[in-house]
């Protein structure tokens, strides 16, 4: 899987534009229990050829995301998210909250603890986790929201209404989408959400094959996971195991 993965955004960075160098780079990164399928490398080759040509438009809106100004984020603009014309592959979508104060300072989605508990949550590496053609990480607000009494203050609503639309539109391949915590979840299920996030997340099946709601990955929600075993013990095994199958 992992060879598919760098097959998808080798070929999309035009490092490459020959499947015979994609099979000899592979060839030489790969270990012995890491073996992509050629056939499986063939066609994301041939995917992730077409997708070169096309990704100028996604280009075009990530530049624009960078350069918003829509709002007054208390530490300034500084978008943090996950979308490259590599996206145009990736078949798994993350709608996040907003960036914590770690991710502001580095850029990076998710570097933080509650990124580490999320790959751990999906089964899959930092590498897998930040390859473009694997995973977009949308986030329901763009930028640092600043503190709160307890946290952080919540995403502010402009993003998702200004940008989402934009960026789904450039994302023909996703059929995963999983919404982490009560924003994402308001948004994109509306009424289908239940009462609560936990009730939402319990019903999760409810929601598939488009959607996968989960809790935050927080470390504060530790203590929930440990009154709610259903969570690691019914949840998290469907979830690696429907990541896996796509990736």
């Amino acid at each position: 899987r992992r060879g598919v993965c760098l097959a998808r955004q080798i070929v999309v960075a035009e490092k490459f534009r020959s499947l015979i160098f994609v099979r000899t780079y592979l060839m030489s990164t790969r270990s012995q229990d890491d073996e992509p399928e050629w056939s499986e490398v063939e066609a994301a080759v041939a995917e992730a050829e077409e997708a070169a040509t096309s990704g100028r438009c996604s280009a075009d809106v990530e530049d624009a995301i960078r350069a918003c100004t829509a709002c007054a984020p208390p530490l300034g603009p500084r978008p943090v998210l996950q979308f490259a014309a590599a996206s145009r592959l990736a078949r798994v979508l993350i709608l996040g909250q907003a960036p914590g104060l770690a991710a502001h300072k580095s850029g990076v989605p998710f570097d933080d603890p509650s990124g580490a508990r999320l790959r751990q949550w999906l089964g899959v590496s930092e590498r897998v986790f930040y390859n473009p053609a694997c995973f977009v990480i949308l986030p329901t607000a763009f930028c640092y929201p600043g503190r709160a009494a307890a946290g952080d203050l919540p995403p502010a609503p402009t993003c998702a209404p200004l940008w989402h639309d934009k960026v789904l539109a450039q994302l023909p391949n996703i059929k995963l989408r999983i919404l982490l915590g009560q924003y994402s979840q308001k948004r994109y299920l509306n009424k289908r959400a239940k009462k609560t996030t936990g009730d939402t997340v319990k019903s999760f099946e409810e929601y598939l094959p488009d959607y996968f709601p989960l809790i935050h990955p927080s470390p504060r929600n530790a203590i929930w996971e440990k009154k709610n075993p259903w969570f690691e013990e019914r949840v998290l095994p469907r979830l690696k195991q429907l990541v896996s199958e796509l990736l």
